[in-house]
């Protein structure tokens, strides 16, 4: 087998560097999604449990309720605000993606139309050189033909 050289152990070493932080970034970047997808239902849950505990306070303490009874009516506001919110931030969410995908789908028709103009235009241009070129050939041959006579 044939010994590696110097630069090469330093390319592949290079290469391995790169390809480790490339993993590490990726894997921030996917703790990141998991964070912003996750941190709306546990802020969610933790505001309704707040609203539960007030709840079981005011029924218990205020109202003078047994204890079953308050904690069967905190359950019920944070079953109920937990769906009722909840809800909401899945609409409002399925909405923001759905405009952010019409969003997209624009920018991405505009950009191939300005391909297509920009090819276009380059054939405009690339025929329209190849027009002078053809001139200014054929001027050349009439002028050598002059010279010839």
């Amino acid at each position: 087998m044939a010994k590696q050289t110097k630069s090469d152990k330093s390319s592949s070493e290079v290469l391995k560097e790169k390809e480790k932080r490339k993993k590490e970034r990726e894997k921030l970047q996917q703790k990141r999604i998991k964070k912003m997808i996750s941190f709306p239902f546990v802020t969610l849950a933790k505001l309704c449990t707040v609203f539960a505990l007030i709840m079981f306070v005011i029924m218990y303490y205020g109202f003078q309720s047994d204890i079953i009874t308050s904690i069967y009516y905190s359950f019920l506001v944070f079953a109920a605000t937990y769906l009722g919110i909840g809800i909401i931030i899945i609409i409002s969410m399925i909405y923001i993606a759905e405009q952010k995908r019409k969003e997209m789908e624009e920018k991405r028709k505009e950009i191939e139309e300005r391909r297509k103009q920009e090819a276009i235009r380059k054939e405009e241009e690339l025929a329209r050189l190849e027009q002078m070129k053809q001139r200014s050939s054929a001027e050349e041959l009439r002028k050598g033909e002059e010279n010839q006579l």
